[in-house]
């Protein structure tokens, strides 16, 4: 279980403390929940009802060194996860940053990568959509191996763009 101090992965928010352990009234009754703190952002606050299987589900354990060296050097095996349809390629990137499964992440950014590539040579750019999407992907990602290893965000973004076999 976690406990305070514990730096956490939380669904699409992404790295962050847990601060306290907190009682608080909510429809008239007593809850507790864990305090997280974005790492990336100390103003804003997630509350986390401990007694919530499914939100308790969206927190994991940061990547040891180890494994983020591990998962760095197998990212260029990693295949990029491109949807056609906007509609469903929404829904079907929503649950991929709510899983926080790193490949799949990783495979969503190479996508949306490879799209912006192809967009600019025909002089667009990626659509407001697709730039959330790749904005909170590389958040997740790159936030969570930057702090791991200690290098900068960009230094990880350019890593998986490194990695791209077209």
């Amino acid at each position: 279980m976690f406990k305070i101090n514990d730096v956490v992965n939380y669904s699409t928010t992404g790295l962050c403390n847990i601060v306290s352990v907190e009682k608080r009234e909510v429809a008239g009754s007593q809850k507790e929940f864990f305090v997280l703190k974005p790492i990336i952002d100390d103003k804003a606050t997630v509350m986390v009802p401990t007694d919530n299987e499914l939100l308790i589900s969206r927190m994991y354990n940061p990547l040891s060194k180890n494994e983020a060296d591990l998962f760095v050097a197998g990212l260029p095996d990693i295949l990029p996860f491109w949807v056609e349809d906007d509609r469903l390629r929404n829904e079907e990137y929503k649950k991929v940053l709510i899983s926080g499964e790193r490949e799949r992440i990783a495979a969503v950014i190479k996508a949306l990568y490879i799209h912006q590539s192809h967009q600019s040579q025909k002089g667009r750019k990626l659509r407001s959509m697709d730039e959330r999407f790749l904005r909170d992907a590389e958040r997740l990602l790159c936030g969570e191996l930057s702090y791991v290893l200690g290098k900068e965000s960009k230094e990880i973004s350019q890593l998986v763009l490194n990695s791209i076999k077209e």
